[in-house]
């Protein structure tokens, strides 16, 4: 952990230590709450018993009295949990970045899902799944928001979208804070709830909603409390009222019945979304009301917005009234009670009905704008966590040129930094001993190109590159399943790069030891062919192997082709590795040193 990293975690501990005072506070003050509604309660029945004989005015007043203060308590005790339940939140997302920062651990997902073996270099750069790039960078919680993330590592953006993406996660990091609230707010959701809400909001609804505009029943959902308050008055002097008042519920127990199946098939999108719609609107109250100095953050903003009165959070905090209330029909006394003095399920609907009316047909556009958030947030808590990591400058023109580039993955006690730089397009050989060094500095550069690509800052002191379109070969494997031979997924792979290299001029191709399933002549003379029609199609290439031949073609190409190794040194017959790239071919090697040590002797 650098300097700089330790001043963060510092202030991740600070906080979370200000935030356990907190929650250990929230928590006394609700079990007092609690308390106190007891209290009320007892109290209530103590008076009731004593002042009741002295009239039914007393037990009426004691009553009222001490239920207003016994809903307050409630409410009081509410909002006590709701915060609480951010607080701990917010401590696990604190939590989650110290381990992140002393232990490179992350719970949220790894990108499993977008695993993808033909993919062209996701799967030799370790982009995603386990220990993966997408593992370290990834802070979002909705399906929306890990697939736009993934989308992004997965193929390079437009020089000018990587710019206002940089932008955009400069603003984002002054106002982390904010960042860990919106992250907080987000942290229980199960992933998937955007994915079902739009198509919920977007899919039939009107049509669903069609039977609730009739203007009978209209007429009589509005008018049904006061015929109730009527009838309860009236019942108190004479029982034809209580008659007609029992008659009255019967029939909406009937009305209930007959539209039952309607509304089901409306709350059916709906159900139990009340909270995350909350969560959605509070996220976006800051998203909206926030005044944004990036591009592309205005943007953003601004596709979700059809103006100052129709903000989106305003519009979906609305709904999430009206499905909190739907919601009650999910306890089956409390729900049965509503509908029969009333009609509580068409009533949600009807309100539903209107507010779809009313909403602003770019109300789903904001899931996705909580998505981008989410991923330039995954970022941006990157760039906050590594100060130290630069943004890449963005050439017009062909440039790679890399100081100090180490992998973002490995640990900064054991991460080697190495200088690089190809000005014109060249096919680099790269040669060495076993384990000096050349596929991980391959993957190193592969997975910085990712992360330049994606808007990110990189793991080095400074890197100027053009957008260029990343295609490797490393992790060749057989298949028992498709019954692919490691020799024919090679020439598979071979192939792809070919027809990609050949299709489009702004590839860069990183290879590591091709043609390894087959023999030591037929690997040279495929290896060689190989190179040469990348260097006939000016197609810039990384291409590391243990084959001292292939860095003879800087002879035959000495514009077209460069040599660099790894290498070893050797003290008292013990091998130290620097992990340092150099100029030239390699000229120590180690495999025998190696095999010599498991009982094998090579002369």
């Amino acid at each position: 952990m650098t300097a700089q990293e330790q001043e963060i975690s510092e202030q991740y501990f600070a906080d979370i230590s200000r935030l356990e005072s907190k929650i250990l506070t929230g928590k006394r003050s609700i079990n007092q709450t609690s308390v106190y509604r007891l209290i009320v309660f007892f109290a209530g029945l103590i008076l009731i018993y004593a002042l009741g004989r002295f009239g039914t005015a007393y037990i009426i007043a004691i009553a009222f009295f001490m239920a207003v203060i016994f809903v307050w308590l409630i409410g009081r005790q509410g909002n006590l949990q709701k915060q609480l339940g951010f607080d701990e939140n917010l401590l696990q997302v604190l939590q989650n970045e110290t381990a992140h920062l002393s232990e490179a651990k992350n719970f949220y997902a790894n990108g499993d899902e977008f695993v993808n073996g033909q993919h062209p270099y996701t799967d030799d750069l370790d982009i995603f799944g386990e220990s993966s790039l997408f593992h370290y960078v990834n802070r979002c919680k909705t399906n929306s928001g890990k697939n736009m993330l993934a989308d992004w590592f997965k193929s390079p953006a437009e020089k000018i979208t990587i710019e206002d993406r940089q932008q955009a996660i400069t603003e984002l990091k002054s106002h982390q804070p904010k960042t860990f609230d919106f992250r907080a707010q987000l942290l229980d959701l199960k992933g998937f709830e955007l994915n079902n809400l739009s198509p919920a909001l977007q899919q039939n609804l009107k049509k669903k909603l069609l039977f609730i505009n009739k203007n009978i029943l209209n007429t009589y959902l509005k008018t049904l409390p006061f015929a109730i308050l009527a009838l309860l008055l009236g019942a108190v002097f004479t029982g034809v009222f209580l008659k007609l008042l029992v008659a009255l519920l019967l029939l909406n127990f009937f009305i209930s019945g007959i539209y039952s199946k309607q509304v089901s098939l409306v709350y059916a999108g709906f159900g139990r979304s009340s909270s995350q719609l909350a969560a959605f609107a509070s996220v976006l109250s800051w998203i909206e009301n926030e005044a944004w100095q990036s591009n592309y953050l205005q943007k953003l903003v601004k596709s979700c917005s059809a103006s100052d009165h129709q903000k989106a959070h305003l519009q979906i905090a609305a709904l999430a009234k009206i499905l909190q209330k739907f919601d009650y029909r999910l306890n089956m006394i409390v729900g049965t009670t509503l509908n029969i003095l009333l009609l509580w399920d068409l009533r949600c609907t009807e309100n539903l009905a209107y507010w779809h009316q009313n909403a602003a047909a770019n109300v789903t556009d904001s899931f996705e704008v909580i998505a981008a958030f989410e991923a330039l947030i995954s970022l941006g808590t990157l760039h906050y966590n590594h100060p130290n990591w630069p943004f890449p400058q963005i050439s017009d023109q062909f440039k790679i040129e890399a100081t100090a580039l180490g992998h973002p993955l490995i640990r900064p006690e054991k991460r080697i930094g190495n200088n690089f730089q190809m000005l014109q397009k060249t096919a680099d050989v790269i040669t060495g001993s076993n384990m000096a060094g050349k596929s991980t500095f391959l993957r190193t550069l592969g997975i910085n190109l990712v992360l330049a690509y994606a808007g990110a800052p990189v793991c080095a002191e400074s890197l100027s590159v053009s957008v260029l379109k990343l295609v490797s070969y490393m992790r060749i494997k057989d298949s028992l399943n498709e019954s692919t031979s490691t020799f024919k997924a090679e020439l598979d792979r071979l192939k792809m790069i070919l027809e990609k290299t050949s299709a489009e001029n702004n590839m860069l191709v990183l290879i590591d030891e091709m043609l390894r399933g087959t023999n030591s002549k037929d690997k040279y003379a495929g290896s060689k062919a190989f190179i040469e029609r990348l260097v006939a199609q000016e197609t810039a290439a990384l291409v590391a192997t243990h084959d001292l031949q292939i860095a003879d073609l800087a002879d035959q190409h000495p514009e077209k082709v460069r040599n660099f190794h790894f290498d070893i040194k050797m003290q008292n017959q013990d091998m130290f590795f620097d992990y340092k790239i150099k100029n030239g071919p390699c000229k120590t090697f180690n495999a025998a040193i190696l095999l010599r040590e498991i009982g094998l002797s090579v002369d």
